[in-house]
């Protein structure tokens, strides 16, 4: 790769017969030109001769070189000979090259070779040199030559380096093929689809790999927490700061409450449209009550945005609750829907003849808002601007009585799951924090159930709701800095106040002194021990290791209770050492060694500023820290790269704009991976955007599998080429050949669902397809730190297993989602005020410290004072 090889991949347009013979024109016209030239000269040269030295036609023209090798400038002056002469010699050049051009315009013609079609397979050296960040590598002969004094390093340069696709910034396509996420490397958004059955490596030849080059902040959708388990503690061991949103044990991690992301109005909207959309069991746009009609979810729309704009704006508001606080969450809007549906005691059968919820609970929590707001705004209600809760409930109570029930039942029914306990703790608090994803290298597991979409809708929520979060913060990053290391990796993220503070570069001095620290957590493990026998998957992959055929079978039988796909495994027997190598033995036991500990990288303050799983990674990292850089922010990029690695997106939920959000995250360095098992299960969610959503993932991996429409679909994409066919005939003793070219599809459907297990098929946008093998996730070189390889060793619950334990779900659950403010006493009105009824009205309060005034000072009352007396009146005592 050190050379960058020939362009085989670029796909150039081929042009059309008429701009062929255009240019064939222009050339044909230069041509001319240059040969009158030349004849014109000579033409003149001749006549000159024949005028002064009386040659003849053809003497002069033998004697030409003669002529012009004494005096090149011989034509001059002009004779009338010489034009003659030139004007003969154009003549017939000119009818020679008309001859010549009309011949050979006659056989424009399109290339032959891709007459039919131009696919061909990639050339991978070129789309590495193109695409990605590639670094120069240092061969082991040249490392040992340099270590000689002179003519050793002399020799080492002309052996040095060679360019590999190596670098930090890369993402991981297939074993030979690399694309850098850094735009100053590659122009290209890396949205990605990967199109894959079940079991053809989507986590494994991809999402892992794509997880330990640790070049970006991640959010994962882990299906079932496998890739939580397996690789969880060895990023957190790389310094990744580790969230969990768990749905499917609903334990052990992190709280997620969608309402405290509502910033704005329109972060009201868009939530309850996701709601609505994927809580909707028909899966169309009219689900209460009234088939495809919107307006039941237009109706239901108003309701739901009232109510929880009310939570978010005024729920910590006792005044305006009605003696309460509720705290903003989705509990408390199944709260407020009940309150509708309950009749306050006061209410008349005219209050609710238009709208159930006009006599409701609820209502008068509304209308004390109307006049609360009116009063702070210091207007009429009639004047008032009423705020965005009040507008919406208004329209909301438009909807008659039959109808308003019908909503408001349908509404309780949507909001059913959150009256289980489980999720109203889930839901109930936020610790996850989503405002701060980025500000440092974060990654986010999305862990959802295999078989049940029951509350994958939050997973909708929580997507929808960090798009935005990631937008607004890339847009407001003008002004703020980060440092980082040379290659790119994230040290600390300022705020714009704390960049014009100083504070970015005060840090950056103070990263030449660090210190480490040493964690053990399980120490050395397995230094002695051999295993001898091995559970490997029908494709020759590891899955554990161990000592005794007997655990291997105990295990085995137990994985294939739990997991059907584990029928397929067997045992083999781990070929080891002979016993008599005494050295070979050595190694053989060192390799199965496992030290459980890592290293913390201390501030001068005493501050993790990181973390790295050997001492020799946490020593280069403190030195890599002596030469970190200050990065400006520029209003659109994020502090941090982060990617979107969505596996099973189709079961997800829909993603209000998803398409839209494809199209224009590229410059804000955010990136998405389309996961899904085939096309048809990408239409089936998005039946009218997905190929638009196709369209914006300039990059297709398909891993493999057998769904007839989706290998047509990819047969057609991946285009046609030129072949040229042979046709033989036999006619007695006769035969007859021919040869024709011919139009067939670079692979045809049926090839595509027999393509081997190891391999895989990349489709590029502007480039040609790449046929290579599936990522060798075993070879990444910070595979030995993962899960993955304790359990291939045979100590997979006990060598880096990720501590959930730490998320401390269960003390957030307590807090109390409504608390009850005791109701304000409000002093009666005085008809007749006098000190002695002051000093006893005064007396009912004990929270009152003002000064009872004295007898004398009687008189300082105006009792005419209309102003004095409503402020008494009106005046409330806690």
């Amino acid at each position: 790769m050190g050379k960058k090889p020939a362009d085989k991949s670029y796909v150039k347009r081929e042009k059309t017969i008429k701009e062929k013979q255009k240019e064939f024109g222009k050339q044909t016209l230069l041509h001319a030109a240059i040969a009158m030239t030349i004849t014109t000269f000579i033409g003149l040269t001749a006549g000159a001769a024949e005028e002064v030295k009386h040659y003849t036609f053809w003497q002069s023209i033998f004697q030409l070189p003669t002529i012009l090798s004494d005096n090149p400038l011989y034509a001059f002056p002009i004779t009338s000979t010489g034009v003659l002469r030139a004007g003969a010699l154009d003549l017939l050049i000119g009818v020679i090259l008309v001859y010549l051009w009309s011949i050979d315009r006659m056989k424009q013609h399109h290339d032959v070779n891709t007459l039919k079609g131009s696919s061909e397979w990639a050339d991978l050296d070129y789309l590495n040199a193109k695409y990605a960040e590639m670094v120069e590598k240092v061969s082991a002969f040249a490392k040992i030559l340099n270590k000689i004094p002179k003519i050793g390093k002399k020799l080492a340069k002309l052996l040095q380096t060679k360019k590999v696709a190596d670098g930090y910034t890369n993402g991981i396509y297939s074993q030979n093929f690399r694309m850098s996420l850094n735009p100053k490397f590659n122009q290209k958004s890396v949205n990605t689809l990967i199109i894959g059955t079940t079991g053809t490596g989507k986590s494994r030849y991809y999402l892992k790999p794509n997880l330990l080059q640790m070049n970006a902040s991640y959010v994962v959708t882990d299906p079932s927490g496998g890739i939580l388990k397996e690789v969880g503690e060895t990023l957190r061991r790389f310094g990744y700061n580790i969230r969990i949103f768990d749905l499917s044990t609903m334990k052990d991690c992190n709280t997620y409450n969608p309402m405290k992301y509502c910033y704005q109005e329109s972060d009201i909207r868009k939530l309850v449209n996701a709601f609505i959309k994927n809580t909707n069991p028909d899966g169309d746009s009219g689900g209460g009550g009234g088939g495809k009609d919107p307006f039941w979810d237009d109706a239901m729309n108003a309701f739901l945005c009232a109510c929880v704009s009310l939570l978010v704006n005024y729920g910590d508001d006792p005044e305006v609750m009605g003696g309460n606080t509720y705290t903003p969450c989705f509990a408390n809007l199944c709260e407020l829907t009940r309150m509708a549906n309950r009749q306050s005691k006061n209410a008349t059968k005219e209050q609710t003849k238009n709208n159930t919820a006009s006599g409701s609970e609820l209502n008068l929590i509304f209308e004390n808002l109307r006049s609360i707001e009116a009063k702070r705004q210091g207007v009429d209600v009639e004047e008032m601007e009423k705020p965005y809760a009040l507008r919406e409930w208004e329209n909301f109570k438009i909807a008659p009585e039959k109808t308003s029930t019908t909503i408001l039942m349908t509404t309780a029914v949507r909001l059913d799951p959150f009256n289980i306990e489980q999720i109203r703790n889930l839901t109930s608090s936020d610790n996850i924090n989503l405002d701060t994803f980025s500000e440092q290298r974060d990654i986010l597991f999305v862990i959802i159930p295999t078989n049940d979409r029951t509350y994958n809708f939050l997973v909708s929520f929580m997507y929808t709701q960090l798009f935005d979060i990631l937008y607004r913060k890339g847009e407001s990053s003008d002004g703020t800095m980060t440092v980082k290391l040379q290659n790119g990796e994230l040290v600390k993220y300022f705020t714009r106040a704390q960049a014009e503070a100083g504070e970015a570069k005060d840090f950056q001095k103070t990263l030449s002194n660090t210190t480490l620290k040493h964690v053990v957590v399980n120490g050395k493990m397995g230094e002695h021990e051999v295993m001898n026998y091995a559970i490997v998957s029908e494709h020759g992959e590891t899955y554990q290791s161990f000592k005794t055929k007997k655990d291997a079978i105990t295990t085995l039988n137990e994985l294939m209770e739990k997991d059907a796909k584990m029928k397929s495994a067997s045992i083999v027997k781990i070929k080891n050492k002979k016993k008599g190598w005494k050295f070979w033995e050595k190694i053989e036991a060192a390799s199965h060694g496992i030290d459980d500990s890592y290293y913390e990288i201390l501030d001068r303050d005493g501050n993790v500023l990181s973390r790295r799983p050997t001492k020799s990674l946490a020593q280069q990292y403190q030195e890599d820290l002596k030469h970190t850089k200050l990065v400006q922010g520029n209003g659109q990029a994020l502090p941090n790269h982060v990617r979107f690695l969505m596996d099973e997106f189709p079961n997800i939920g829909e993603v209000p704009e998803f398409k839209e959000k494809l199209a224009t995250i590229r410059k804000y360095e955010i990136s998405v991976c389309v996961i899904c098992q085939s096309i048809t299960q990408l239409k089936g969610m998005y039946p009218d955007d997905y190929e638009v959503i196709d369209a914006n993932c300039p990059e297709t991996i398909f891993l493999g599998g057998d769904e007839n429409s989706n290998n047509e679909y990819l047969s057609k994409k991946l285009g046609s080429a030129t072949v040229l066919g042979a046709n033989q005939s036999f006619d007695g003793k006769k035969g007859n050949s021919s040869y024709n070219v011919e139009e067939r599809a670079l692979m045809k459907p049926e090839e595509l669902g027999k393509i081997p297990y190891k391999d895989c098929i990349i489709m590029l946008y502007g480039d040609q397809p790449v046929y290579d093998e599936k990522y060798h996730y075993t070879e990444h070189k910070n595979y030995i730190y993962t899960n993955d390889y304790a359990k291939e060793k045979g100590y997979a619950t006990k060598a880096y297993v990720f501590d959930r334990k730490s998320m401390g779900m269960d003390a957030i659950a307590s807090i109390p989602l409504i608390c009850h403010v005791e109701q304000p006493k409000v002093i009666p009105v005085i008809k007749q005020l006098n000190v002695k009824s002051l000093k006893n009205l005064i007396a009912q309060s004990d929270d009152l410290d003002e000064t009872v005034p004295n007898d004398e000072d009687d008189d300082s009352f105006n009792m005419s004072d209309s102003n004095f007396m409503n402020d008494i009146v009106s005046t409330t005592v806690a």
